[in-house]
């Protein structure tokens, strides 16, 4: 519309984080521990701004601040930003997605919230550098804080040779209770190898150590102190 607003409805992509659902569209095998925090699909109506050639403003309405609920005619909706900066070699960018997950004045005036920032450098062409940050907040009806979890994600990709590219990533987060006592705490190190076997075929190897320093099974990182995962996965991809 005009010389720059794009309004876009329906079921999207979500606003929030670097990673994308697309297995071709991330060069590690394996996702962030920052995904799994992150909304991955939204369902609403957002409304994007170019305000200059670099900078970028979106925000919009959504059924739900984290999980994608397709119909929703009960609960408030929530809202979606974000605010990018993008130049030859260098992007930033802040987003924010906020709101109510029961109807207000029930009870279930509960709220949840995500504040994300993502930044990345291309100091030369062949090397990426990248960091991925969440915070991770909420509330229950009586106003309380009853989840908080801080996370980040430094991701770097290096291409060795035309058809040989090697990537590492460190992954970190920390959950805290209603009471502000340390909750839950994990830490991840991934290892990847991509090859472009042919013009369509890329093989990748990888290898990950997952360490979880304090239980938090309702986050999903184990269910005992000292809990830890070594993974290596090979994945054959095909693009056509």
């Amino acid at each position: 519309i005009g010389s720059g607003l794009t309004v876009t409805a329906g079921i999207m992509p979500t606003l929030i984080g670097y990673e994308v659902e697309n297995q071709n569209g991330n060069f590690f095998i394996t996702r962030s521990l920052l995904w799994d925090q992150q909304p991955v699909t939204s369902t609403g109506v957002t409304a994007g701004y170019n305000i200059t050639d670099q900078l970028s403003l979106t925000v919009g309405a959504i059924n739900a601040p984290i999980a994608d609920v397709r119909f929703s005619n009960a609960t408030p909706k929530s809202i979606t930003s974000l605010l990018a900066f993008s130049a030859e070699k260098f992007y930033v960018s802040a987003g924010l997605n906020w709101g109510h997950l029961g109807a207000l004045g029930t009870g279930g005036d509960n709220s949840r919230g995500i504040f994300d920032v993502i930044v990345t450098v291309n100091p030369i062409e062949k090397l990426l550098i990248g960091v991925n940050y969440d915070y991770h907040f909420g509330d229950d009806a009586a106003g309380n804080s009853n989840l908080d979890v801080n996370g980040i994600s430094v991701f770097s990709t290096f291409d060795v040779i035309d058809s040989t590219s090697i990537g590492a990533r460190f992954d970190w987060m920390k959950s805290e209770s209603a009471a502000g006592a340390e909750d839950g705490k994990v830490w991840a190190i991934t290892a990847t190898v991509a090859h472009k076997i042919t013009d369509g075929l890329t093989g990748k190897v990888e290898y990950r150590y997952d360490d979880v320093d304090v239980a938090n099974a309702g986050l999903g990182w184990g269910n005992a102190n000292g809990d830890n995962r070594n993974q290596v996965l090979v994945q054959m991809m095909y693009e056509f």
